[in-house]
């Protein structure tokens, strides 16, 4: 079985949308967007990855999520906070309808006593368990939100929303040491226009920094990301889909660099591969309220080698698997080659190991070191650990 994020993507949209869609013809257009399209190429993957691009979001949780919105304010649900519209992310075409503008918080792991990039830029990209910023409130819906480190150093949180247009929308924020470097080409992306790209570039104010706003314009859309320093030797990169020029500002305007946010997982790693370390974390958050575990995805570097952990999110049955449905935990090779060590449900948790430089047997030591710490509850990420290691 493989995890394939636009497959994955795709079998969400036919799944749960209103009427049968073109979904590959939907996510080539959400990828196609943008100026770099190498950037905006991993903008997309890093939205269906969290299920928030294309036409709805696979929501990455069984239960909304009570959270601190990570700047202080009420948490999701509270008399104060306008309701999420319910079942999914804006609609397509004429059913869709204008949000209510109001006051949604962005789901967050308040990471206590850490400091922000302001105070402590030389950590920005150096702790995978916390990335060094936070969002204020919002105007528009938020339904789903991935916090990341990326093994590069680069700390990014992307959110899935509903547009001014009542349509989905997504925004994402970068921060970086240094400049945030440009992801790889990795090939057209499927859907991709190819149409000639007009930038324009002006000055804009983010707080007492002055950046770059560039207005990108490409085969009939047009797209909009904040470029600033928000602090001496970081810089940030604001950005979306479906957003217009103010809600992209106002996005940058949100976000707070005094304290940071926790990236976790309701599972620790207790054995490491000899030489490895965490070097990247991704979790994975959704307001709506559907049967999938809030998803974490651990990232091990060593010497030649590395391995993905993924903790929670979908579990599909293969019937590769080893062991009978009535032995626990019921694992397997799965995927073509065997390349990924499957495990149904540890503690609760479905958890999937893909090692690249590892052998099998390095998987399955690092899967048996898995251990959930007294008090955890995978479904309420506000319990889960605060070391990824133990």
């Amino acid at each position: 079985m493989t995890f394939d994020v636009e497959d994955r993507l795709a079998a969400t949209l036919r799944t749960r949308a209103d009427r049968e869609v073109d979904a590959d013809a939907l996510l080539g257009g959400s990828l196609a967007r943008g100026r770099r399209r190498q950037r905006h190429r991993r903008i997309g993957m890093a939205l269906a990855g969290a299920g928030v691009a294309g036409v709805t979001t696979a929501a990455l949780a069984a239960v909304p999520l009570v959270l601190s919105d990570g700047g202080g304010g009420a948490s999701i649900g509270s008399a104060e906070t306008p309701a999420s519209p319910p079942g999914r992310i804006g609609q397509i075409g004429p059913d869709a309808e204008p949000p209510v503008r109001g006051a949604y918080p962005v789901p967050a792991l308040a990471a206590q006593g850490v400091p922000g990039a302001a105070d402590a830029p030389e950590k920005v990209g150096r702790e995978p368990g916390n990335i060094h910023f936070r969002v204020e409130k919002l105007s528009l819906p938020v339904q789903g939100v991935t916090w990341a480190v990326q093994p590069d150093g680069v700390e990014e949180m992307t959110l899935s929303i509903t547009g001014a247009d009542g349509g989905p929308a997504t925004g994402r924020v970068q921060l970086a040491a240094g400049k945030v470097p440009e992801p790889e080409s990795s090939g057209p992306a499927r859907g991709e226009p190819g149409g000639p790209v007009v930038t324009t570039e002006k000055p804009v104010h983010i707080g007492d920094r002055t950046g770059t706003l560039s207005v990108i314009e490409e085969s009939g859309f047009t797209s909009y990301e904040v470029r600033w320093s928000p602090a001496d030797g970081l810089e940030a990169i604001v950005g979306g889909f479906e957003l217009d020029e103010a809600d992209v500002i106002a996005l940058a305007h949100a976000v707070r660099w005094d304290q940071a946010v926790r990236c976790a997982a309701p599972l620790q790693l207790t054995a490491l591969p000899q030489g490895a370390g965490i070097k990247g974390c991704t979790v994975r958050f959704s307001t709506e309220d559907i049967t999938w575990v809030p998803e974490s995805v651990l990232t091990l570097n060593g010497p030649g080698a590395a391995m993905k952990v993924e903790m929670g999110g979908p579990f599909i049955p293969s019937a590769s698997f080893s062991a009978s449905p009535g032995d626990l935990p019921d694992r397997g090779w799965v995927g073509d080659g065997d390349q990924t060590l499957q495990i149904y449900s540890l503690d609760g948790v479905p958890v999937r190991l893909t090692p690249t430089g590892y052998p099998k047997d390095v998987a399955e030591m690092v899967a048996n070191g898995l251990r959930m710490p007294a008090g955890t509850d995978p479904n309420k990420p506000e319990t889960w650990p605060t070391s990824l290691t133990g």
